[in-house]
């Protein structure tokens, strides 16, 4: 009989997504790095696939059954029944026990209240070093080239030109994208490569995307209410710089003069 490979289970993952980029992907990547000859098996959404990207070894589509993105809180999908989730979860690890000898099944505890507790994983290891599936670091490539001077921006709070710098706008980069897209290509593997081109982006701190580029150690201009340095803090465990201002063009100074 031929020996099965050893391997790790991630998921499944129902959760927010900023949950799960900051809070569940990284650890897989984390176990990945140290256990390179361990394959990693995952289960999520589709479109968060490239949370995962080349460290993982199968990729598996979640459809949850009433999903939405307002029903998604902490770790769980509120509308969705526990036993329902752990049924999943039981099925997930059956199915691949038998082609694999599954060191870990790791997903998210989501009864009473401890779907709401940040830190189920361990903090202390948590990699962001986010390697999209290949295919969307060639469709940026094909879009911008060798540009050096990409900013991504906004459309929230930003609708102007910013001097020397080619602004990338969120709406019209999803649109220039839409067609692309295929199995080996998600929004968010293509904004991930993005974030890795820009010199720094213009959000805001409630934004999804700003969280990920921050996480991905580009500055932020941010327009908005002020924000306690607790809250930025849990945001930035690389201290990335985060220049709060009145206005874009006094934030670019700021970066400019600064960084």
């Amino acid at each position: 009989m031929r020996k099965k490979h050893k391997a790790f289970l991630f998921g499944p993952f129902f959760g927010e997504l900023s949950w799960e980029f900051y809070r569940f992907a990284p650890y897989a990547i984390y176990l990945k790095k140290v256990n390179p000859d361990v394959q990693l098996v995952v289960l999520t959404r589709s479109s968060r696939f490239d949370f995962y990207g080349q460290f993982a070894d199968i990729l598996v589509p979640l459809k949850p059954k009433g999903d939405n993105v307002s029903g998604q809180e902490g770790f769980k999908l509120l509308d969705f029944r526990d036993e329902h989730y752990y049924t999943i979860a039981k099925y997930f690890l059956e199915k691949y026990r038998k082609k694999f000898h599954i060191i870990n099944h790791i997903f998210p505890e989501v009864t009473g209240w401890i779907y709401k507790v940040k830190w189920q994983f361990p903090r202390s290891q948590m990699d962001y070093g986010f390697m999209p599936r290949k295919r969307n670091k060639e469709i940026i490539n094909d879009i911008f080239g060798e540009d050096e001077n990409l900013v991504f921006a906004d459309n929230l709070v930003f609708n102007e030109d910013i001097d020397g710098y080619k602004v990338v706008q969120s709406d019209k980069f999803l649109r220039s994208i839409l067609d692309i897209l295929n199995d080996e290509a998600t929004y968010f593997g293509c904004f991930i490569e993005l974030f890795k081109k820009v010199k720094f982006v213009v959000g805001n701190l409630e934004s999804n995307l700003s969280h990920l580029a921050i996480l991905l150690q580009k500055p932020l201009i941010f327009l908005g209410n002020e924000v306690s340095d607790d809250c930025i803090s849990l945001l930035n465990p690389f201290n990335v710089p985060i220049i709060k201002s009145s206005t874009v063009s006094e934030g670019v100074k700021i970066y400019e003069n600064n960084f």
